[in-house]
């Protein structure tokens, strides 16, 4: 709840545990964990407690840590029930998440949906739903768009590996919806995307629709065989997905992409150590007049970022938040992820008008007013290109 970030687990099954402090830009060390884990989820509950589970070395196991106790298995959890479940690989990653009820919701990618508690050695129980058809979303993406609100996109077709790695599958472009707010979990379908992907990255937009970035076809792992430069853009309320766009660099296994505090969105990564398909560098979604400052469009129901007419750019992200348009990373920011203020502190952002409507961000504000510190100071960017806020 205070911002602090953990990590735990990591290659070759580790044990260990680290604690990120923002606020002294220092790393501490943790208690182990009781089992090794590479690939596992992390949750951090609403509690200040951190749930952890699976992943390789810790395949049938989950822990719960807590500031007072460390790291403690909990065995009400018998997570070996999941990974017997068909499937080329059932112990990496699976999609867990906060309910708005506060209990843990299992999504996949195996068949069977899931509850999750960890009270008590915790429990684990059967929700009543499942993936829809023959899906595996392994390697696909899932955003948490609304409170409640889950869009599943990408992965593989099936459960069954693909012909060039037993750990991939076969690219899909299907979709589907996951609603949690009644209590009761309701699964449904949505439209394909336009491309199949596995290895793809979400991002939430401002104004609450979902931007799909990169992935390919292919299946391969650091491999850039069948890339899709075209990003994609679901709308919440149509529920229809629209290209934009493209990149001019692969963005596949090992690429991340995430929401700029200015409202761009950024896309960096993909590869491993210099192989063929290595890409130390990172693009920022900007402005068609190259300024990188978001701009707002009328687009049918909705209104958000700039996404016809934007450029992809290549963006070099600086120590104090400065961006140059057209300087690749250099070597050894492998994966960078945000840029921070001078003196380390959060800033206020300015709200846009449908951000202020949203009721996931209205909850945030709720609990946290100082997240609203710029939210009412005039917006006076240059909207010379046509998009007003």
């Amino acid at each position: 709840p205070d911002g602090r970030v953990v990590i735990n687990g990591g290659r070759n099954t580790t044990r260990l545990s680290s604690i990120f402090d923002w606020r002294t830009n220092a790393w501490s060390a943790m208690p182990n964990m009781n089992d090794g884990r590479w690939y596992n989820t992390s949750v951090a509950m609403t509690d200040g407690s951190v749930f952890t589970v699976t992943g390789d070395g810790g395949t049938n196991t989950a822990e719960r840590w807590t500031a007072s106790g460390g790291w403690q298995r909990l065995n009400g959890i018998p997570w070996q029930n999941v990974i017997a479940q068909p499937g080329y690989v059932t112990r990496w990653h699976p999609l867990v998440l906060i309910a708005p009820d506060g209990r843990l919701f299992h999504g996949g990618p195996t068949r069977q949906m899931n509850w999750i508690t960890t009270a008590n050695g915790g429990s684990l129980s059967y929700a009543g739903v499942n993936v829809p058809g023959t899906l595996y979303p392994k390697e696909g993406c899932f955003a948490l768009y609304n409170e409640g609100q889950i869009l599943v996109a990408g992965g593989s077709a099936t459960t069954a590996s693909g012909s060039v790695d037993s750990t991939t599958g076969t690219s899909t472009a299907a979709a589907f919806t996951i609603e949690l707010r009644s209590g009761t979990p309701i699964v449904s379908n949505a439209p394909s995307m336009q491309n199949a992907r596995q290895f793809c990255n979400s991002v939430i937009l401002p104004n609450g629709e979902v931007m799909v970035i990169g992935g390919n076809t292919s299946g391969r792992k650091f491999n850039d065989t069948g890339s899709i430069l075209t990003p994609e853009i679901w709308n919440p309320g149509t529920r229809q997905w629209r290209a934009v766009a493209p990149m001019n660099v692969p963005r596949n296994y090992h690429s991340l992409a995430l929401l700029l505090a200015d409202g761009r969105v950024w896309a960096g990564g993909g590869g491993l150590s210099g192989n063929e398909a290595d890409h130390r560098d990172a693009q920022a979604r900007a402005r068609a007049d190259g300024t990188g400052l978001p701009e707002v469009v009328q687009g049918g129901a909705a209104r958000g970022l700039p996404v016809d007419v934007a450029l992809m750019k290549e963006v070099q992200v600086a120590p104090h938040g400065a961006a140059w348009f057209g300087r690749p990373l250099g070597k050894g920011t492998h994966h960078p992820v945000a840029a921070g203020q001078p003196d380390g502190q959060q800033a206020g952002l300015p709200l846009a008008a449908e951000m202020k409507q949203n009721p996931f961000i209205l909850k945030r504000l709720a609990q946290d007013p100082s997240l609203a510190e710029g939210a009412n100071r005039e917006d006076k960017r240059d909207d010379s290109a046509g998009g007003k806020v």
